[in-house]
Formats: C-alpha cells, structure tokens, sequence
C-alpha cells in the first residue's frame, strides 16, 4: 500500500488526492484512496489485505461513457481468472492484472497517450496490462 501512496506522489498527472481511510495492524493493511487525474477521471482504490485473504477493487472513471473496475468480488464464476475480473462499462472480462500501481502506471500511459480515451481504445489497451 504504501507503493500505491509513491505513486500518487510522484505521478506529474495526478491533480489531487484523498486518504478517506488507512489502517494498518501486525496483521492487516486496509486502504481507501481517490485519486484526480489531471484530464478530471478518478480512481478510487479500496484494498484490504491479512495474511489469508485479499480484497481489492481499483475503480476509474474516465468521463461519463466509461468506467472501468478491477476488483475479486467471487460472484463471476465462469470468468478464467475467477475471482479476478474488470467491468468495462456493463461489460465482464477477465483480469490478468490486480497490482494497483501497474493499473495506475498504465492509466496514467493512456492518458499520456491521449486526452480522449474511446472505449474501444481502452479495451485494446487492457489486454496488455498483465
């Protein structure tokens, strides 16, 4: 978590962001994280982990047109990497990356990309962040 708190930092596209929770025990780490980019999209980051279990959602919302969210929730059993997915709009794919920092590097190389991010484009481009 606190490679996620480097990050947003660092990042020279991240406008702001907002720790609405952090906690921290011998055994667990929880955070909850919104982050503005520059081009006005958000992510908001929610991640509990212990030493049995991890869970994670990382949702962005680019305008109005697209949202996108990483998360393990179980309830997309036939999905490959059950329970890892993302939602692109109303959409269910697969997810072969759940490292928020590697998300948020490669949101913010879309964005370096292209200030008008078009769903098809996001899609092409998900299947390279592994």
């Amino acid at each position: 978590m606190q490679k996620i708190l480097k990050f947003v930092e660092k990042s020279l596209l991240v406008q702001d962001f907002k720790i609405h929770d952090f906690k921290t025990g011998t055994e667990f780490a929880y955070i909850k994280l919104e982050i503005l980019f520059k081009n006005s999209s958000k992510v908001y980051i929610r991640e509990f982990v212990n030493a049995t279990q991890r869970k994670y959602s990382f949702h962005w919302i680019v305008d109005t047109r697209i949202e996108i969210r990483w998360d393990n929730s179980p309830h997309h059993k036939s999905i490959r990497t059950y329970p890892h997915h993302i939602h692109v709009n109303q959409n269910i794919y697969p997810s072969e990356c759940s490292d928020p920092v590697k998300i948020l590097h490669w949101i913010e190389s879309l964005l370096t990309k292209s200030e008008d991010l078009a769903p098809e484009d996001i899609l092409s481009e998900i299947q390279k962040l592994r």
